[in-house]
C-alpha cells in the first residue's frame, strides 16, 4: 500500500465514509469509493453486489483505461463462474475474506479455463489480493470488494487485511442503508398513491351521498304532497253524493266513501278487504261481473268504465 501508517489509513476511511453518505445511489457511491483506492491502496479494485442472489459487479477500476478495456474483454470471453470454490463467488456465500500475499502461478493455472485463458490471466500480471465480504450490522453480506496490487509490485500483508474488511464493512453498512430508504421511499409512494385513490373514493362518495341526500329531501317533499293530496281526495270522496268504491285488480275493495256506507250497509271497516261480490253484487250478477273483471284485465275494456251507474 501506499498509505503505510495508522493515521493514513483512518483518514482514507473517513473519507470512504464521507463518499458512501454522499448519496443513496449505491453503483454511484462504489463506484466513485473503487476509483479512491488506486492506486492509494490497490492498483485494481472491483466491486460486486448481490441483487436478488445474482452477482452484479458494479465497479471495476485500473488507472490505465487500456487496462480496463483489456480486462473487461476477458470477463466477456471468459464470464465468472457464480459457483466457483475460490475469489467472489466464495466470498459471498462464506462471508470470509480471501486474501493472497503473494499469488504463485499455480493458482492461475488452476484458474484458467485453457490455455488461451491463462495467457490472458497472466498478462494481468497479478502479484497480491484481497476480497473482503461486504457485510450488514446484522452481519448479512451484500457483496464483495477485490483489492488487486500487480504491476506495482506490493503485496498486502495481515494489516492490510484489517484494514480492507473495515473499509467493506462501512460499504456494507452503506449499501443497507441506501436498501433501507429505497424500500422506505417505494412504501411511501405507495401509500401517497393509495391515499390519493383513498381520497378520489372518499370524495366520490361525499358527492354520492349529498345526492341522496337531496334525493331523499325530495322524496320527503313529495310524500308530503302526497299526503295532502290524500287528504284532500279523501275529503273529496268522504263529501261525495254518490257511493265510491275503490278496488284492486281482483275486485277486492281497498276504498269505502261514507255515501257507500249508507247506500249499501256496510260500514268502511267492514267492507274493505272483502270482493264485491261479498258486499254489492247481488248473486245472479257475480258469475257476470267475474267474468268482465277478467276481460278488463286482459284488455283494458269494460262496459262500465268511467260511467255513473245508478
Amino acid at each position: 500500500m501506499i498509505i503505510h501508517d495508522t493515521g493514513e489509513r483512518w483518514a482514507f476511511l473517513a473519507e470512504v465514509s464521507r463518499t458512501l453518505a454522499s448519496s443513496m445511489d449505491y453503483d454511484v457511491t462504489l463506484r466513485n469509493v473503487a476509483e479512491m483506492a488506486v492506486p492509494e491502496i490497490a492498483d485494481w479494485c472491483a466491486v460486486d453486489v448481490l441483487v436478488d442472489g445474482e452477482i452484479r459487479r458494479v465497479a471495476v477500476f485500473h488507472k490505465d483505461p487500456a487496462r480496463l478495456q483489456f480486462v473487461q474483454r476477458l470477463e466477456e470471453l471468459y464470464p465468472s463462474d457464480p459457483d466457483a470454490s475460490t475469489g467472489v463467488p466464495n466470498v459471498l456465500r462464506t462471508g470470509r475474506t480471501e486474501s493472497v500475499s503473494n499469488i504463485p502461478d499455480s493458482l492461475l493455472v488452476a484458474a484458467a479455463r485453457d490455455d488461451r485463458h491463462l495467457g490472458l490471466i497472466r498478462e494481468l500480471g497479478l502479484r497480491s489480493y484481497i476480497t473482503a465480504p461486504l457485510t450488514t450490522q446484522a452481519g448479512r453480506v451484500v457483496g464483495a470488494i477485490t483489492l488487486v496490487h500487480a504491476e506495482s509490485g506490493r503485496a498486502y500483508d495481515d494489516a492490510d487485511v484489517r484494514f480492507v474488511e473495515e473499509l467493506a464493512r462501512r460499504a456494507g453498512t452503506a449499501i443497507e442503508n441506501s436498501q433501507l430508504v429505497r424500500a422506505l421511499t417505494e412504501t411511501r409512494d405507495q401509500l401517497q398513491e393509495q391515499t390519493v385513490e383513498l381520497e378520489a373514493q372518499t370524495a366520490e362518495m361525499q358527492e354520492q351521498a349529498a345526492e341522496l341526500e337531496e334525493q331523499a329531501a325530495e322524496l320527503e317533499m313529495a310524500n308530503e304532497r302526497l299526503g295532502d293530496v290524500e287528504a284532500r281526495l279523501r275529503g273529496v270522496i268522504n263529501s261525495a253524493l254518490d257511493a265510491i268504491v275503490t278496488t284492486d285488480a281482483n275486485s277486492v275493495i281497498t276504498g269505502w266513501n261514507a255515501r257507500a256506507e249508507a247506500i249499501f250497509g256496510w260500514s268502511e271497516g267492514d267492507a274493505v278487504g272483502k270482493s264485491l261480490t261479498e258486499t254489492i253484487v247481488p248473486e245472479p250478477y257475480r258469475e257476470r261481473h267475474n267474468r268482465g273483471v277478467k276481460h278488463y284485465l286482459a284488455t283494458g275494456e269494460g262496459p262500465i268504465l268511467n260511467r255513473r251507474i245508478e
